[in-house]
C-alpha cells in the first residue's frame, strides 16, 4: 500500500506542476492579448490623426485652387471690362 500512495503523490505533484505551467501560460496570453489591444488602439488613434491631416491638406489644396482660378477668372473679367486688347 505504501508504494501505491507514493505513485499517487508523484502524479499529484506532476499535476500541480502542470497546472502551474498552464496558469503561467494563461497569464502570458492575457499579457499578449492586452499588448495587442493596446497596439490596435494606438493604430486606430494614429489612423484618425493621419485622416485628419489628410483632410486638412485636402481643404488647403481646394482653397488654393479656388483662389487661383478665382484670380484668373477675375483677371479675365477685368481685362474684358477694361476694353480688352486694343491695337
Amino acid at each position: 500500500m505504501g508504494n501505491n500512495d507514493e505513485v499517487t503523490r508523484n502524479e499529484f505533484d506532476k499535476f500541480q506542476s502542470h497546472q502551474a505551467d498552464l496558469e503561467l501560460k494563461q497569464w502570458e496570453l492575457r499579457d499578449k492579448s492586452r499588448d495587442h489591444d493596446e497596439a490596435i488602439n494606438l493604430g486606430k488613434r494614429e489612423r484618425a490623426i493621419l485622416f485628419n491631416e489628410q483632410k486638412q491638406t485636402k481643404n488647403l489644396f481646394n482653397w488654393t485652387l479656388k483662389i487661383l482660378f478665382g484670380s484668373i477668372l477675375g483677371a479675365m473679367v477685368t481685362f474684358v471690362v477694361k476694353g480688352g486688347l486694343v491695337l
